[in-house]
């Protein structure tokens, strides 16, 4: 009786044992098939890449040929090249500011007629996505797209009297700007050797510039700060410090969009996370507004719920989220314990008071630009408590 209980309980147990075994091996496979699938979406993603800065080089040359010096748009520039790449225009959103410049080789009166249309026409301008098509890795074109629903201007220009500046008065706006005292001249030389008369103007937006932004994208604020978790008022001032909401913004990186995402890095881990799906994402998805907030969004709270997850106090987790936004979590590891340990920094920030961790965060993160990062982003929430 003895023997055949050993017998029934050896049997179990190598079942037990075995079927254990076919688990790991299921769990190996299942990891390495996703490890396999990452690679290959980084290599897509690398291959996108490549033809993206082939694109961008050509379109720069091309600029060149013309202007000589190419601008783009930045974090805080927005800029626009129309009509045979002889209209460029730019409006600095840190500044509140816009200039309009038009390539002529025409007499006097058409000059000034040309660069009162394309004033006119920027009033209007809904922008563009990208100034220049990209083959993507499946072999489909991401295409420029329009950039805004409505005029990326609306309601940040005004005429003499005061009056708002609509598609109904543009041409008004545009002969009170385009005046003589105001235009400039200047002889351009391009790289293909050609001799052109540049034309420009330059005029500020509303001194509230920024207010009226920030007011275009307070529902998609609200509604995905309420979806993660957030604060509205530091999701605006994160949008404030990333790219002074300026919908084409684009950092050297590159990070893209109002929150200046990485397709990379936050860009990818933010959608991997919401759709539980590893994908190569086009600039254009980034330049959505309602995209970029949301993975803006999502990156955050994965930073506070995941990341730093083993910080008790909601406040010190913020802290270090934006912080880690601006420079990834190894860095502000590195603030608390020398080096990049999230295992060895957080007990740290655990037994420090909030302000000392805030502190220590603007004194001892590695980078400059990131110290200064966290001090703007959390001063100018209060700048949006009503919005």
């Amino acid at each position: 009786m003895l023997l055949n209980l050993l017998l029934v309980g050896l049997t179990v147990s190598t079942a037990f044992a075995q079927r254990d075994e076919a688990f790991e091996e299921y769990l190996r496979q299942q990891e390495e098939a996703y490890e396999a699938y990452k690679e290959e979406v980084t290599k897509q993603y690398q291959e996108f890449l490549k033809a993206e800065r082939e694109a961008f080089k050509k379109f720069q040359e091309e600029v060149e040929r013309k202007w000589l010096k190419f601008i783009g748009s930045t974090e805080k520039d927005w800029v626009e090249y129309r009509h045979n790449l002889n209209v460029r225009t730019k409006v600095d959103f840190e500044k509140g500011e816009a200039w309009v410049e038009v390539l002529v080789n025409s007499d006097p009166q058409e000059e000034v007629a040309r660069l009162k249309q394309a004033v006119a026409e920027l009033v209007n301008d809904r922008g563009t996505t990208s100034d220049y098509e990209v083959r993507m890795p499946d072999g489909t074109v991401d295409v420029p797209k329009p950039l805004s629903d409505e005029p990326v201007l609306s309601r940040q220009l005004r005429t003499s009297d005061g009056k708002p500046v609509t598609e109904e008065n543009a041409e008004v706006f545009a002969s009170e700007v385009v005046r003589e005292p105001y235009i400039k001249r200047e002889e351009v030389v391009g790289k293909d050797g050609k001799r052109r008369t540049k034309l420009s103007v330059r005029f500020p937006l509303v001194p509230d510039h920024l207010r009226v932004r920030a007011q275009k994208y307070a529902d998609l604020v609200h509604q995905y700060a309420s979806k993660f978790q957030l604060s509205p008022p530091l999701v605006f001032a994160v949008i404030h410090t990333e790219s002074h909401f300026n919908p084409k913004a684009r950092s050297p990186v590159p990070a893209y969009g109002l929150m200046q995402l990485v397709p990379t890095s936050g860009g990818r881990t933010a959608y991997r996370y919401i759709y539980k799906e590893d994908k190569v994402l086009p600039p254009s998805y980034f330049f959505v507004p309602r995209n970029n907030i949301e993975l803006g969004c999502g990156y955050l709270h994965y930073l506070r719920t995941r990341i730093f997850r083993g910080i008790q106090d909601d406040r010190k987790a913020i802290y270090c989220a934006v912080a880690a936004y601006n420079t990834g979590p190894g860095n502000v590891a590195r603030a608390f314990a020398g080096k990049g340990s999230l295992k060895k920094a957080l007990p740290l920030v655990n037994r420090m008071a909030a302000d000392e961790v805030y502190d220590r965060l603007r004194r001892k993160l590695p980078y400059r630009e990131t110290r200064k990062y966290v001090e703007k982003v959390f001063n100018r929430m209060p700048l949006y408590r009503d919005s």
